[in-house]
Order: structure tokens, then sequence, then C-alpha cells
């Protein structure tokens, strides 16, 4: 019988940018553009094993804030929370994983169009069965398929000039293997 295993993190961090960009278009030939921005993280998870079966569940939380000097900057908010749920057997030459993750995003932004929340399940399974294993020769059979998620950055959608709400999350499927 295995223990169970846990872990914890956390991190804060704070950070300022200030541009200046110099244009005729602009009331006396500048525009000066400053952003504040916070992201605060943190995650836990637990794990344990039986035999050749290994299970294990993670979530992560974030919250980032930019305050900025402009109209549409104002201030936006991003809430983030994904939820990881893997299971994996390993046994003699099989090992074999499934991973389930959920991702949500809350967006709000003061006096201009925020981006959409979304919700999204990513499934992934792989297999791999060694076939040969001695001191002068490995050959192992893989295959995994996977549907992968990202969102547009906290920046991409959020600055101005830099950034765009109407971005939208890419997703991709993928299926590979080898020998």
């Amino acid at each position: 019988r295995g223990a169970w295993q846990m872990m914890a993190g956390a991190k804060y961090h704070f950070g300022e940018s200030l541009y200046a960009d110099i244009d005729a278009q602009y009331p006396g030939g500048r525009n000066d553009l400053r952003y504040r921005q916070q992201h605060g993280y943190a995650t836990a998870g637990v794990q344990r094993s039986w035999g050749p079966w290994q299970v294990a569940a993670v979530m992560d939380g974030s919250r980032q804030l930019m305050v900025g000097n402009t109209a549409d900057t104002r201030r936006a908010e991003r809430l983030a929370w994904l939820q990881h749920l893997s299971l994996r057997y390993a046994a003699g030459p099989l090992t074999a994983t499934a991973r389930l993750t959920g991702h949500h995003y809350f967006h709000h932004r003061m006096q201009a169009q925020a981006q959409h929340d979304v919700h999204r399940l990513t499934p992934s399974a792989a297999l791999s069965l060694t076939l040969i294993d001695s001191r002068r020769l490995a050959l192992m059979l893989r295959a995994n398929a996977q549907e992968m998620f990202r969102m547009p950055t906290f920046d991409e959608v959020s600055r101005y000039h830099l950034g765009s709400a109407p971005l939208r999350p890419e997703r991709t499927r993928q299926a590979g293997g080898g020998l």
C-alpha cells in the first residue's frame, strides 16, 4: 500500500511598466502609458499509489490584475481555476496514463470589453510498451493522443496597443506514436 503524498505552493508578483509612445498624432507629441500588474498563484495536490496504480489530483488557482492609465485599461482582471486528474498504471513492460484537465477562466474589465469567460475540459492518454530492455539495447513502442488548450496570456488581451480582448483560445488535437 502506498502512502498519500501532498504538495502545495504559492507565489505573488508585482510589476510596473512605463511606456512612452512618441508620435505627432498625440497631443504634445507623446502618449505616456503606465501599467501596474499583480499576479497571485496557488497550487495544491495529492497523490496515492496502490501497487501498479497511481492516482493524482491537483488544483491551481490564480488572480491577475492590471491597472492602467488609459480608458480601456483602467482595470482588467482574470481569475483562473485549473483542475487536473490523472490515473497511471505501470506494471512490467506496460505503462498507461490517462489525464483530464478542467480549465476555468473568468474575466472582468472596467469601461471596456472583457474577454469572454471560458470553460473547457482537455483529455489525454498515453501508452508505452517496452519490447527490449537490456544493457546494450532498449526498444519501446509508444502511442499518445491529447487535446491541448491555450488561453491568450493576460498581456495579450489586456494591454493597450499590445492586447486584443477578442483574441480566442487556441485548441489543437494531436496523436502520435513511435518505436
